[in-house]
């Protein structure tokens, strides 16, 4: 079961591909099915340090969080991901609303928040930082097509080195709260110069509805200016789902969530895989 459940999940086999490497290498003869149920029963014995997982999440300074969409019986889910530094927890949900965060974390959750600007976060709390490597591709992207924005751009990436700047010497923290306003004062009168141009007013938009987010890893060292960890993650399952195509059922998506959970968990904490999982089932 160990080896089938890694075949299926971190060398990305579809159910055939493990049929056949099983066939090739150990002369079993095995169904889909069978492999299936063999992922079911591993992803069984794992729900009790899943929801470990899930407590110790909860308890954590600061989590990076994004999500994408995926198909499960081709209706549209949405795969969520939350990152700390030594965990990495995937939930598969239909819903992408604020009631996804309460669950995962809890109603009492005291930690900083590394995400997007999607409308979910800042409804659950106001800790949060939003992530500089979003804002800095859309500006870039804005730069590419309209030249009299490329001044703009420069403007954001000289606030993020200088972002980078203090964290990596950082001053008092009373300074630290000084600067944090004066960038905040920078950015707001960026936002009104924007706002002079039709064409960027979508953006500046984006840009003042996180206002109160962009500077919290400012005060905040522990807390990264970008949400790449969570980013880095749900990749592994993005390329999994182009792979498959996307899951038959909501017992796939449960296998998926649990399994994927604890092999990057396990990683991350440089843990031997095979061993690992094998000491869980």
């Amino acid at each position: 079961f160990t080896h089938v459940a890694l075949l299926k999940f971190d060398d990305r086999l579809p159910l055939r591909k493990a049929v056949s490497s099983l066939e090739r290498h150990y002369g079993i003869t095995i169904t889909n099915v069978a492999v299936l149920n063999a992922t079911e029963d591993v992803a069984l014995r794992l729900e009790k340090p899943y929801k470990q997982l899930i407590r110790k999440i909860r308890k954590a300074e600061v989590i990076y969080a994004d999500e994408t969409k995926i198909r499960v019986n081709g209706i549209t889910y949405w795969l969520w991901t939350f990152v700390t530094e030594k965990e990495t927890l995937f939930v598969i949900r239909k819903s992408r609303a604020k009631k996804v965060i309460e669950e995962i974390l809890g109603e009492e959750f005291k930690g900083v928040i590394c995400c997007d600007g999607w409308a979910a976060y800042s409804q659950y709390t106001s800790k949060l930082q939003r992530c500089w490597a979003h804002l800095l591709r859309e500006a870039k992207h804005l730069a590419e097509k309209f030249y009299e924005f490329e001044g703009f751009y420069q403007a954001f990436k000289k606030m993020f080195e200088k972002i980078n700047e203090v964290r990596g010497k950082p001053p008092s923290l009373d300074k630290r709260e000084e600067l944090k306003s004066e960038l905040r004062l920078e950015m707001e009168q960026m936002i009104q110069q924007m706002n002079s141009y039709q064409e960027f007013r979508k953006f500046a938009n984006k840009v003042m509805n996180g206002i109160d987010y962009w500077f919290t890893c400012v005060v905040n060292l522990f807390v990264e200016p970008t949400n790449n960890a969570a980013e880095r993650a749900l990749r592994e399952l993005v390329v999994q789902r182009k792979i498959i195509g996307g899951l038959r059922r909501e017992k796939g998506a449960n296998i998926m969530q649990v399994i994927m959970s604890m092999i990057m968990t396990w990683k991350q904490r440089g843990l031997p895989l095979f061993a690992t999982l094998k000491s869980k089932i």
